[in-house]
């Protein structure tokens, strides 16, 4: 059973990797290489500041930028892919060919939308807050609209619902500020652009994930061996 479900996972998260790897070659790095360029010319950056390593190293344009970019995101398909299969197994829900599309709704929502109500996608160059704080509040969000769902999907107490409503908001209220303001030269366009291409990039993804993962297990139900 375990070794089949892993096997599903790996072969949905490669499948989606592969496919958003091309949607993120074509959608989303174009715009961070723009927004680079800008960050750049903002601060002074110039070609004699790498030639003297005052630069932390990251991948060059061209295949190199693409195999790592390329590869950070299977992997992450890959995790994603395990969430969703851990959690319909602790749950004892069925990840199916009919209902796939419905579990990778709710990560979406979950993972993607209801974060980036708060801390949407970000270009580089943008004002941040810190790290940790932005690291705890966004899996903070995760948790209490994760509890949520499950409420709205399987629960049956409209106490529990509701309440799993009003945690969900919470986070919300004490969204990470940059403790500076913005001077960020990044064109308003340019930033829209990136968090509506983000999104929908996101949306696809989990979608895939779930139809992908729930075809994986309908063909490796009663496999031999498995």
């Amino acid at each position: 059973m375990i070794r089949r479900v892993l096997l599903a996972v790996l072969l949905a998260g490669l499948a989606v990797g592969l496919v958003m790897a091309l949607v993120q070659h074509m959608r989303l790095t174009p715009l961070i290489i723009s927004a680079e360029a800008l960050e750049h010319v903002a601060h002074g950056h110039s070609a004699d500041a790498h030639a003297h390593g005052t630069e932390t190293w990251s991948p060059s344009d061209g295949w190199e930028r693409t195999f790592y970019t390329s590869l950070t995101t299977i992997i992450t398909t890959i995790g994603f892919a395990a969430l969703l299969a851990g959690i319909s197994l602790i749950l004892n829900v069925p990840v199916t060919r009919n209902t796939g599309w419905m579990w990778g709704i709710c990560g979406f929502v979950a993972v993607s939308l209801m974060p980036a109500l708060g801390l949407p996608p970000e270009l580089p160059g943008m004002a941040k807050a810190a790290v940790t704080e932005r690291q705890i509040w966004w899996l903070a969000t995760i948790m209490v609209t994760g509890f949520a769902l499950f409420q709205l999907t399987l629960g049956k107490n409209q106490l529990w619902i509701f309440a799993a409503l009003v945690l969900a908001a919470v986070p919300h209220i004490f969204v990470p500020t940059p403790p500076e303001p913005s001077t960020a030269t990044i064109a308003p366009e340019l930033v829209a652009k990136f968090v509506t291409s983000s999104l929908a990039a996101n949306m696809l993804m989990w979608i895939l994930i779930g139809v992908f993962l729930g075809h994986a297990m309908h063909r490796l139900e009663g496999k031999p061996n498995l």
